[in-house]
């Protein structure tokens, strides 16, 4: 009964925490999607500026994220 009653609570917990990935420039935290089947992670940078400077020259790696980006929207 108890060990049914700790699964339950856990798997609820685990569908209203907020999705974390971690990768290589850092965590990023995002948010659970309606169904609660997935997270999604909105406004991740994926390349430096290619402006002023940086125009017409490819793409910079994107400086390491502090931690966590919050991912949540796109700016």
């Amino acid at each position: 009964m108890w060990v049914v009653l700790l699964v339950a609570a856990a798997s609820g917990a685990w569908a209203q925490s907020e999705p974390t990935a971690r990768t290589a420039q850092g965590a990023l935290t995002g948010l659970r999607a309606a169904d609660g089947n997935y997270g999604v992670f909105y406004g991740v940078p994926y390349a430096g500026p290619t402006a002023g400077h940086n125009r017409f020259k490819g793409a910079a790696v994107a400086s390491p994220a502090r931690p966590p980006l919050t991912a949540r929207a796109v700016k």
